[in-house]
């Protein structure tokens, strides 16, 4: 296994197959969570990290005060395993980690054909009950799929990223208008318009929202060649 989101993975599949709808990369309250499941009125935070440690512990315990079930997720520890159980138990947090071989029995397994589980709960959490009303509060569809669990590249939903998503989609419609007409046309994360705007502007100017672009009339088009551009007063080669 190469990477956290590897790992993350691995870790997903296994939520969804006991019924968890999954989150990804959500920053909100206590930093950003590599995971966020929820299933019924449960909220649960997991934090990924390739090797067992005090980081990803820390990591977790910050989420303690913010979701019902909090667990970590680590390769298999070679050594000391009993005492990193102690550990999680200790802080409150389950340890979703890689099967120990002596846990399975391959020949037998494979005759009653059951297949040897990826990731297997070490640790059971601990239940913190009232918690994770404010987390759940914060998810958004777009966690769903703007994000990769484990990552560290930037792909992960914000407020911010969402609005440029909705103005870059109104540009796409409306090819052409001010970028106030477009902040009037769509929901954004700003306390007012005209702020909106001239953030915004500013943003599309320096390249930011690639999507769309601004033309010598200061209207925006869609900066994708295919686009009908009719009427952008743009000379070739030139913004």
């Amino acid at each position: 296994m190469k990477s956290e989101a590897d790992l993350a993975k691995l870790v997903i599949a296994a939520l969804e197959q006991q019924g968890w709808m999954i989150y990804q990369e959500v920053d909100a309250l206590a930093g950003r969570a590599d995971i966020v499941a929820t299933k019924g009125s449960l909220v649960h935070v997991v934090e990924c990290k390739l090797v067992f440690g005090f980081e990803v512990i820390e990591q977790a315990r910050r989420w303690l005060r913010h979701a019902n079930l909090v667990s970590i997720a680590t390769l298999r520890r070679k050594t000391a395993t009993k005492l990193a159980e102690e550990v999680c138990a200790w802080v409150g947090v389950g340890w979703l980690t890689e099967p120990s071989w002596d846990e399975f029995d391959s020949a037998r397994d494979y005759r009653q054909g059951i297949k040897r589980p990826a990731i297997v709960e070490r640790v059971t959490p601990r239940l913190w009950r009232g918690h994770g009303a404010k987390l759940r509060a914060r998810l958004r569809p777009e966690h769903q799929t703007m994000g990769i669990a484990g990552s560290n590249g930037g792909g992960y939903f914000t407020a911010w990223k969402a609005t440029a998503a909705r103005l870059a989609d109104a540009a796409r419609t409306h090819p052409g208008r001010s970028v106030r007409d477009l902040v009037r046309m769509i929901d954004h994360h700003y306390a007012h318009e005209k702020s909106a705007a001239g953030c915004l502007t500013r943003d599309i100017e320096a390249g930011r929202i690639p999507a769309i672009t601004l033309g010598v009339d200061r209207r925006v088009y869609p900066a994708d060649p295919g686009a009908d551009l009719s009427g952008r007063l743009v000379i070739q080669g030139l913004r």
